[in-house]
């Protein structure tokens, strides 16, 4: 993905060296999960900075949600190191079967 596709896109810094370490990215899929989706991604980059061994990056990737999914997840990915938020759907178009419109 380029930079223009990510919001927030940083890395977490970990204690081992950036020449030893991979870079770990974990995808969080998302459709509608306004509710829950902070707390969720707080608790997992909170364990992974804590506890991980690596460096990492979170993705959130909101699905086309029809409520508030895409705010928290860009306030996530301003808001926290190594979080940043994608929109797949709006990005990079809905892929369109030959023949499926009849």
């Amino acid at each position: 993905m380029s930079s223009a596709e990510l919001v927030g896109a940083t890395t977490h810094k970990p204690v081992v060296s950036a020449a030893t370490a991979p870079c770990v990215d974990i995808v969080v899929p998302v459709f509608n999960e306004a509710t829950g989706l902070e707390d969720s991604v707080r608790r997992l980059h909170d364990y992974l900075v804590v506890h991980f061994p690596f460096t990492f990056r979170i993705t959130i990737a909101d699905n086309a949600s029809t409520d508030e999914t895409w705010s928290v997840a860009q306030h996530l990915s301003v808001s926290l190191a190594g979080v940043a938020a994608v929109q797949p759907d709006r990005e990079l178009g809905r892929l369109e079967l030959p023949g499926a419109n009849g």
